[in-house]
Formats: C-alpha cells, sequence, structure tokens
C-alpha cells in the first residue's frame, strides 16, 4: 500500500492576491525563501504558466536530489499547481497547490502538498519526516510572507 504525506499550511500576506501569485508562480523566487530549495533551472525567470517546466534541486532528509515538475494549472490570482511523477525516486510522485484568496488585509495564501511513495521505499525515510515537518512548509510561508511585504506593492 502506498503512504502520504500531506501537508497544508496558510498564511496572510499584506498583499494583493495578484501581488503573490506573481511572487509564488516565478521560480527564482522559491529558491531564495524555500527552506530545502538548492537551485531552479528551467522557465525560472518569470510567472510559469500551466504546461511549463521547471527543475527544482532539493536538499532533504540529508540527500540531494532533483524534481521535474509540470505546472498543471495557472489561473492567475486564484490558484497554482504543479506535480512531478519522480520526486526524487521512481515511486515517489507529488503535487503541490497554492490557492490565493482576498482577505481583510492582503491574502491568504493556502499551500496544500501531497506527496505520494510507492510501496518499499523505506530509504527515503529521512525524506519523508523532513518533507512532512510542518515546521518547513511554515517557514517556507513565513519567508514568503517576509519577501513580499519587504517589496513595495505592485499591483493595486
Amino acid at each position: 500500500m502506498n503512504e502520504l504525506v500531506l501537508t497544508r499550511n496558510d498564511i496572510v500576506v499584506a498583499r494583493h492576491p495578484h501581488d503573490t501569485y506573481f511572487f509564488i508562480t516565478m521560480p527564482r523566487n522559491v529558491q531564495r525563501v524555500h527552506p530545502l530549495t538548492v537551485h531552479m533551472r528551467g522557465a525560472a525567470d518569470h510567472s510559469c504558466e500551466a504546461g511549463e517546466r521547471i527543475t527544482e534541486v532539493v536538499m532533504a532528509g540529508g540527500e540531494m536530489f532533483s524534481a521535474d515538475w509540470v505546472v498543471t494549472r495557472a489561473e492567475w490570482g486564484v490558484r497554482w499547481s504543479v506535480a512531478t511523477d519522480r520526486y526524487g525516486w521512481r515511486g515517489v510522485s507529488a503535487q503541490v497547490a497554492y490557492d490565493f484568496a482576498v482577505v481583510p488585509g492582503g491574502t491568504r495564501l493556502t499551500r496544500e502538498m501531497t506527496v505520494e511513495f510507492a510501496t518499499g521505499h523505506q530509504e527515503c525515510r529521512a525524506f519523508q519526516r523532513t518533507i512532512g515537518d510542518a515546521s518547513v512548509q511554515e517557514q517556507f510561508l513565513l519567508n514568503i510572507k517576509s519577501a513580499l511585504e519587504q517589496q513595495p506593492a505592485a499591483m493595486a
């Protein structure tokens, strides 16, 4: 039976959803603020649209690996999602979705990640613990909030 690691985190960012969306969907920004991301390749210098591909180099659980992500949904200022069928190892897949909602004072940014491990991936235990560690995902969202709120607001 496959094992799932599910995380869901949210934070309010004092920026319009369009600003928050633009920041998240430009992979070079993720490289700057994600605690596990070492490097991004591919379409990293612009807001990525559905069908575009990004390669992320990750350091997690004492292992460095890459994941080839495909943007599966790009709904400006509302939802953006990516998926990979090989998150470092064969038999490990992942999906990440970001939702952007207008709230008083800015944007409620919600991030949901699902990582599925095929049966027999004992070598991935340290990685499973790291990726499922809520503090890693919380730090990522805090870093996004900090980076965005330090920038001048671009959209009204």
